[in-house]
């Protein structure tokens, strides 16, 4: 995809400060006689991240690790409070997408960690959708942990008792929802209360309505979003909305419930990641009730909807060899394989594919193994205040508050009027 190849970027040349905190040895570890105590933020609520930090502890006596786990939308608030009062923790894991991360990096808010990844050898260690995504103007600022892709996660047992096949078109997909609702079942289970789960179904929509080449040129800025994709777009997910094929009074329902029908049996699909397998685990759900099939966007082959996250560094951490030592045993072969079952897959770490135990993940690591074949979430294709203005007119075009034109027309003079830098070049506003 055109898009995801213009985000190639080189490794820079180590710098003597950093080569001088990691030593000759490059692996970076606090000293025994002086315990410190790092702060770690995590918006994975799963109890995998105590595990992980207790197992660290053990082998590191000399470093303890304060962890915060936070739902989505309050880790989001907690970030955006530290970002303004320079107070990020030492470490934190960095779910939020490439261009909504750029702010930090921008600000000199995280570390430039690209002495200690020229060390570390990362340009071959990790894959090459997370080094396309993760790198930002020729530097390494965070580690690759995660590549995510997201698709449809259904319930095997209701589609058979249904007679429902996997739909491989559209056409096919629509009509499954029709009658997966006449049937008294919740066609998708959605938490809608922050905007980004709807807007997973506004960007398989765009897909199939406009195809790849006109989420990649609107990503570009070469195409306005008063345009006629994207109006049916809303359109449908409006439509959607009405015919109750998505969980009833979804705006008002947490993303921490997105799964709550779908795991009881009432609800028949979710758009998740592929970290809905290690959800299903740690659910103690039977896997072999659960399958993945990509949102069908009659294109050939459909595109998933890809992004990668990793692990930042504080720039003001007083802590820098011990943030980098957890890091390191965080995003580490061992620690991933241990935990592998009730960890977010697949990782970006070479040679670490997704176990066994998450079988959906594998299938969805193997369709965003090929080099740039994905498209990027709406928000990580915006800057992040165009991101607000989008989920304001999600949330009216969902409610009816906003026709799907005017929604499309209210995008389009927002991006117009935006005089900050664009994170896919600087093309003329259409």
């Amino acid at each position: 995809m055109k898009l995801l190849r213009r985000k190639w970027l080189s490794v820079a040349i180590a710098s003597t400060t950093m080569v001088g905190v990691l030593g000759a040895g490059g692996v970076a570890a606090a000293s025994s006689s002086s315990p410190v105590t790092i702060q770690y933020w995590t918006n994975d609520t799963n109890p995998v991240e105590a595990q992980i930090v207790s197992a660290f502890e053990k082998t590191h006596p000399d470093i303890k690790v304060q962890l915060t786990a936070y739902a989505t939308a309050d880790y989001l608030a907690a970030m955006a409070t530290a970002a303004s009062n320079r107070s990020l923790p030492d470490v934190f894991f960095e779910g939020l997408g490439d261009t909504l991360a750029h702010q930090y990096e921008d600000a000199g808010l995280v570390m430039n960690l690209t002495p200690y990844a020229d060390q570390q050898h990362w340009a071959s260690k990790f894959s090459p959708l997370s080094i396309k995504l993760l790198t930002y103007e020729n530097k390494w600022w965070e580690e690759p942990l995660y590549n995510i892709a997201l698709g449809i996660f259904y319930r095997k047992d209701i589609f058979a008792k249904l007679h429902i096949s996997v739909p491989t078109t559209f056409a096919e997909f629509a009509s499954d929802l029709a009658v997966i609702k006449k049937a008294g079942y919740t066609p998708m289970s959605v938490g809608g209360e922050t905007y980004y789960l709807p807007m997973r179904f506004f960007d398989g929509l765009l897909q199939y309505y406009g195809k790849n080449s006109f989420y990649t040129a609107l990503a570009e800025r070469k195409v306005s979003w008063d345009s006629t994709p994207v109006i049916e777009a809303f359109t449908t997910l409006r439509q959607w909305t009405v015919d109750n094929y998505f969980t009833p009074g979804y705006l008002s329902i947490p993303d921490t419930q997105d799964n709550i029908q779908f795991f009881q049996g009432r609800a028949a699909m979710v758009l998740e990641g592929s970290f809905e397998d290690a959800t299903i685990n740690s659910a103690k759900q039977p896997m072999s009730d659960y399958g993945f099939f990509p949102f069908p966007e009659d294109e050939n082959p459909d595109l998933l909807s890809t992004f990668s996250q990793g692990i930042m560094i504080s720039s003001t951490t007083k802590h820098v060899q011990a943030a980098l030592t957890f890091m390191e045993y965080y995003d580490s072969a061992a620690n991933l394989k241990q935990f592998a079952s009730t960890l977010t897959q697949p990782d970006a770490l070479l040679g670490v594919p997704p176990p066994a135990s998450q079988p959906n993940a594998s299938a969805m690591a193997a369709l965003i193994n090929k080099e740039g074949v994905g498209y990027l979430p709406t928000d990580q294709i915006l800057p992040t205040p165009l991101v607000n203005s989008f989920s304001k007119a999600q949330a009216a075009d969902i409610t009816g508050s906003m026709s799907p034109t005017a929604t499309a027309q209210y995008l389009a003079k927002a991006v117009a009027s935006y005089t900050g830098s664009w994170p896919w070049g600087n093309q003329p506003v259409p």
